[in-house]
């Protein structure tokens, strides 16, 4: 499997995706099922959201925007 990497994301980034078909443990590659293929490097880290809250994941809010958006306003934002 040859991965064509265009480095779009950077440290700390997260990818909001279609569902996870596949991963490649030994060549931290994952394929969606759009038919996408992400490389993996490091460990990564899994964020939880609210199923309200998706469509601001969506939208480009980072798991830890949405939590400190919600936990300020006191209620939720959507």
């Amino acid at each position: 499997m040859a991965v064509h990497l265009a480095f779009r994301f950077a440290r700390e980034d997260y990818v909001c995706t279609t569902q996870i078909m596949k991963v490649y443990i030994d060549k931290q590659v994952i394929e969606t099922a759009s038919g996408s293929l992400y490389k993996a490097i490091g460990k990564g880290q899994e964020a939880i959201v609210e199923f309200e809250d998706f469509e601001l994941l969506r939208n480009g809010f980072s798991p830890k925007q949405i939590r400190q958006m919600n936990r300020n306003s006191g209620c939720k934002l959507h």
